[in-house]
């Protein structure tokens, strides 16, 4: 089983338990041991927070062992609070846990300071470094034990970003899950994306790559934008083989709204 986590640079499901200087981290994937976070009682901890008596009720059934090994570290973190790098790598050291990170963002993990290519640049602070223990890029594979994890470039919201994609399945059925790294187009006031068309047709790629992937369970690092909390709320499915691309679609919106915005006329200031 794995904990993966894909860090963008903004409030995340980790980084928003942060103050806004801690939020910057970048994207990369966690395995842990999931024997370190106990990942049943994890589900058990969140079955008690939605006032179920299992999480089959959401479609997913044990798929969710490593949700629940996500939900405990997040609660590591948060009852520990400060920098969420620096408890990266302390979860790092406890647990042997190995950090996967794109080449555009190892740099930046390992030196605790924010690329000045970076959209939010000047309004991101630094944080504590980590250990970047493997470098991948788009396509390659990552294995733990008997489950094949797969690294997507997704970058616009953060150059090195990374979407990351694996099967996994319970009594005969299987399912493709999908962690798809924040792709809004968000940045420091001043920046323009139209300045930059080699980050904008970067930017459309990933969308495009996103929304071809096979996903039949969505989780987004900002869980609203994949409408986890109100599935989760309602009691709806996590299935659902469009997700992907509906996502895509409401990024790709986003992105073209940007781009008008700063193509429009600047308001001229009232007499």
């Amino acid at each position: 089983m794995i904990l993966g986590l894909s860090y963008g640079q903004a409030a995340g499901a980790v980084t928003s338990n942060f103050l806004p200087q801690y939020r910057y981290t970048g994207a990369a994937l966690t395995f842990c041991d999931p024997q370190t976070f106990a990942p049943r009682r994890a589900s058990a901890d969140l079955c008690a927070h939605f006032r179920v008596e299992s999480l089959a009720a959401f479609g997913v059934g044990e798929l969710t062992a490593g949700l629940g090994a996500a939900a405990a570290a997040l609660a590591y973190l948060r009852a520990t609070q400060g920098d969420a790098l620096g408890h990266l790598t302390r979860l790092q050291r406890l647990t042997g846990a190995q950090l996967v990170a794109s080449a555009g963002q190892a740099e930046v993990l390992r030196s605790g300071v924010p690329s000045k290519d970076d959209p939010q640049f000047g309004v991101l602070k630094g944080f504590s470094p980590a250990r970047v223990d493997r470098i991948v890029g788009n396509g390659e594979m990552v294995r733990v034990g008997n489950v094949a994890v797969f690294a997507t470039a997704t970058p616009g919201h953060t150059d090195g970003a990374l979407t990351w994609h694996w099967g996994s399945c319970d009594g005969g059925i299987c399912r493709q899950i999908v962690y798809a790294d924040s792709l809004t187009p968000v940045s420091a006031d001043g920046y323009r994306f139209t300045d930059h068309p080699l980050k904008v047709s970067a930017f459309r790629a990933s969308l495009a790559r996103l929304a071809s992937l096979d996903c039949d369970i969505l989780i987004s690092p900002h869980p609203g934008a994949s409408q986890m909390p109100q599935r989760f709320a309602l009691g709806r499915s996590l299935l659902d083989p469009d997700a992907c691309k509906i996502y895509a679609a409401t990024k790709a919106k986003d992105l073209d709204e940007r781009l008008a915005k700063e193509a429009a006329p600047a308001e001229q200031p009232k007499p």
